[in-house]
């Protein structure tokens, strides 16, 4: 996204954006599971917004993009109080499975693009030891993800690397990447990092979107609501994955609040420059439940013991249910009914299966 906006968005908007939505999100939102961050889609709508500016004015770029989160949030907030949420209730499976993939498969198209790139502006060398060192980190991560479900190693070791297989292949080859000799001059692209806390560009975190033709400001207000539309099921999908029967968690749903929240990054953003950040699909699949990871509002189902399945499925003759004696008579007496209360109260039944 740096490369194709001209810079304009780097690597500290991309950060702004990521802790702004941590931020928000984690005090007050509803859904206790629900990864929001940066995703390839956002990425695609503003680059494709700046391939259009360049046809046409690209100084106004920054206002344009403010806008389209301006209507963006409006969108969204109109959307949450009318609850129109409660549609996805009609997403299946299916639906969420599909979106997922076509979202994959941009951030693989986009992850060639960006190697051909390399060969593009590059050199010879720098594009071949791109696609060497892209293709091992791909291997590198899959195994580790794979060795996670062999016998290899100690279990506590299986769970440590298939867990954390990005983070150790990331730093594996980026460190491979500095190796001195040959591989350190061949000089490959790195990401572009300026100073903290500022823009990449030289510019001022707050966008004078007000100073916009009137016509622009028409201009993005489709945009915006395409804007919406797509964070609508972006976002809503991943909440409904994140609310999926595998997760057993006390606090109940919000979708409609956290779109509110969505609406309200989402004009955040819009107004200091940076990426708008929403639900991420694929990475609820990958990242939950990992094996060192149990939130807090997740109830906690611990197994049967043996001893306590045994007492449970053959009760002790001390808590055997009393029958009571049917009187005799020569008329039909009512079927007698067992009852538990006498032999062994409910609160005693602990103590009384423990007995055996």
């Amino acid at each position: 996204m740096s490369r194709l906006t001209g810079g304009y968005f780097g690597v500290n908007e991309a950060l702004f954006s990521s802790a702004l939505a941590a931020l928000v999100f984690s005090i007050f939102a509803a859904q206790p599971l629900t990864l929001v961050g940066i995703t390839g889609l956002i990425s695609l709508f503003n680059y494709t917004i700046y391939d259009i500016m360049k046809e046409h004015n690209l100084a106004i770029y920054p206002q344009v993009i403010a806008w389209t989160s301006i209507w963006a949030a409006i969108a969204h907030w109109v959307v949450s109080f009318g609850n129109l949420c409660d549609y996805m209730r009609f997403v299946t499976d299916y639906s969420s499975n599909a979106f997922g993939m076509y979202v994959g498969i941009i951030y693989v198209e986009k992850g060639v693009q960006e190697l051909v790139s390399i060969f593009v502006d590059g050199t010879l060398a720098q594009g071949y030891l791109s696609v060497v060192i892209a293709i091992c980190f791909m291997l590198t991560v899959y195994g580790l993800e794979f060795v996670g479900s062999t016998t290899l190693f100690k279990p506590w070791m299986r769970s440590i690397l298939a867990d954390y297989a990005y983070p150790i292949g990331t730093l594996f080859w980026t460190g491979f990447s500095h190796i001195p000799g040959r591989i350190k001059r061949t000089e490959l692209p790195r990401l572009p990092v300026t100073r903290a806390f500022y823009p990449t560009v030289d510019r001022s975190w707050l966008v004078d979107f007000w100073t916009l033709e009137v016509k622009w400001v028409f201009v993005s207000l489709p945009m915006g609501i395409l804007l919406m539309l797509l964070f609508y099921y972006d976002h809503n999908v991943s909440s409904i994955t994140a609310q999926a029967k595998q997760y057993p968690l006390k606090k109940p749903a919000g979708f409609h609040w956290d779109f509110f929240l969505l609406g309200c990054t989402s004009f955040i953003g819009g107004i200091v420059g940076i990426p708008l950040p929403n639900g991420l699909v694929p990475q609820v699949r990958e990242t939950f439940p990992p094996t060192n990871i149990r939130p807090a509002n997740m109830t906690a189902r611990r197994p049967f013991t043996p001893t306590q399945l045994q007492t449970t499925k053959t009760p002790s003759s001390s808590c055997t249910p009393t029958t009571p004696t049917a009187p005799k008579s020569t008329a039909k007496s009512p079927r007698p009914s067992a009852s538990w209360s006498n032999a062994c109260p409910t609160s005693s039944w602990r103590s009384c299966s423990s007995a055996q």
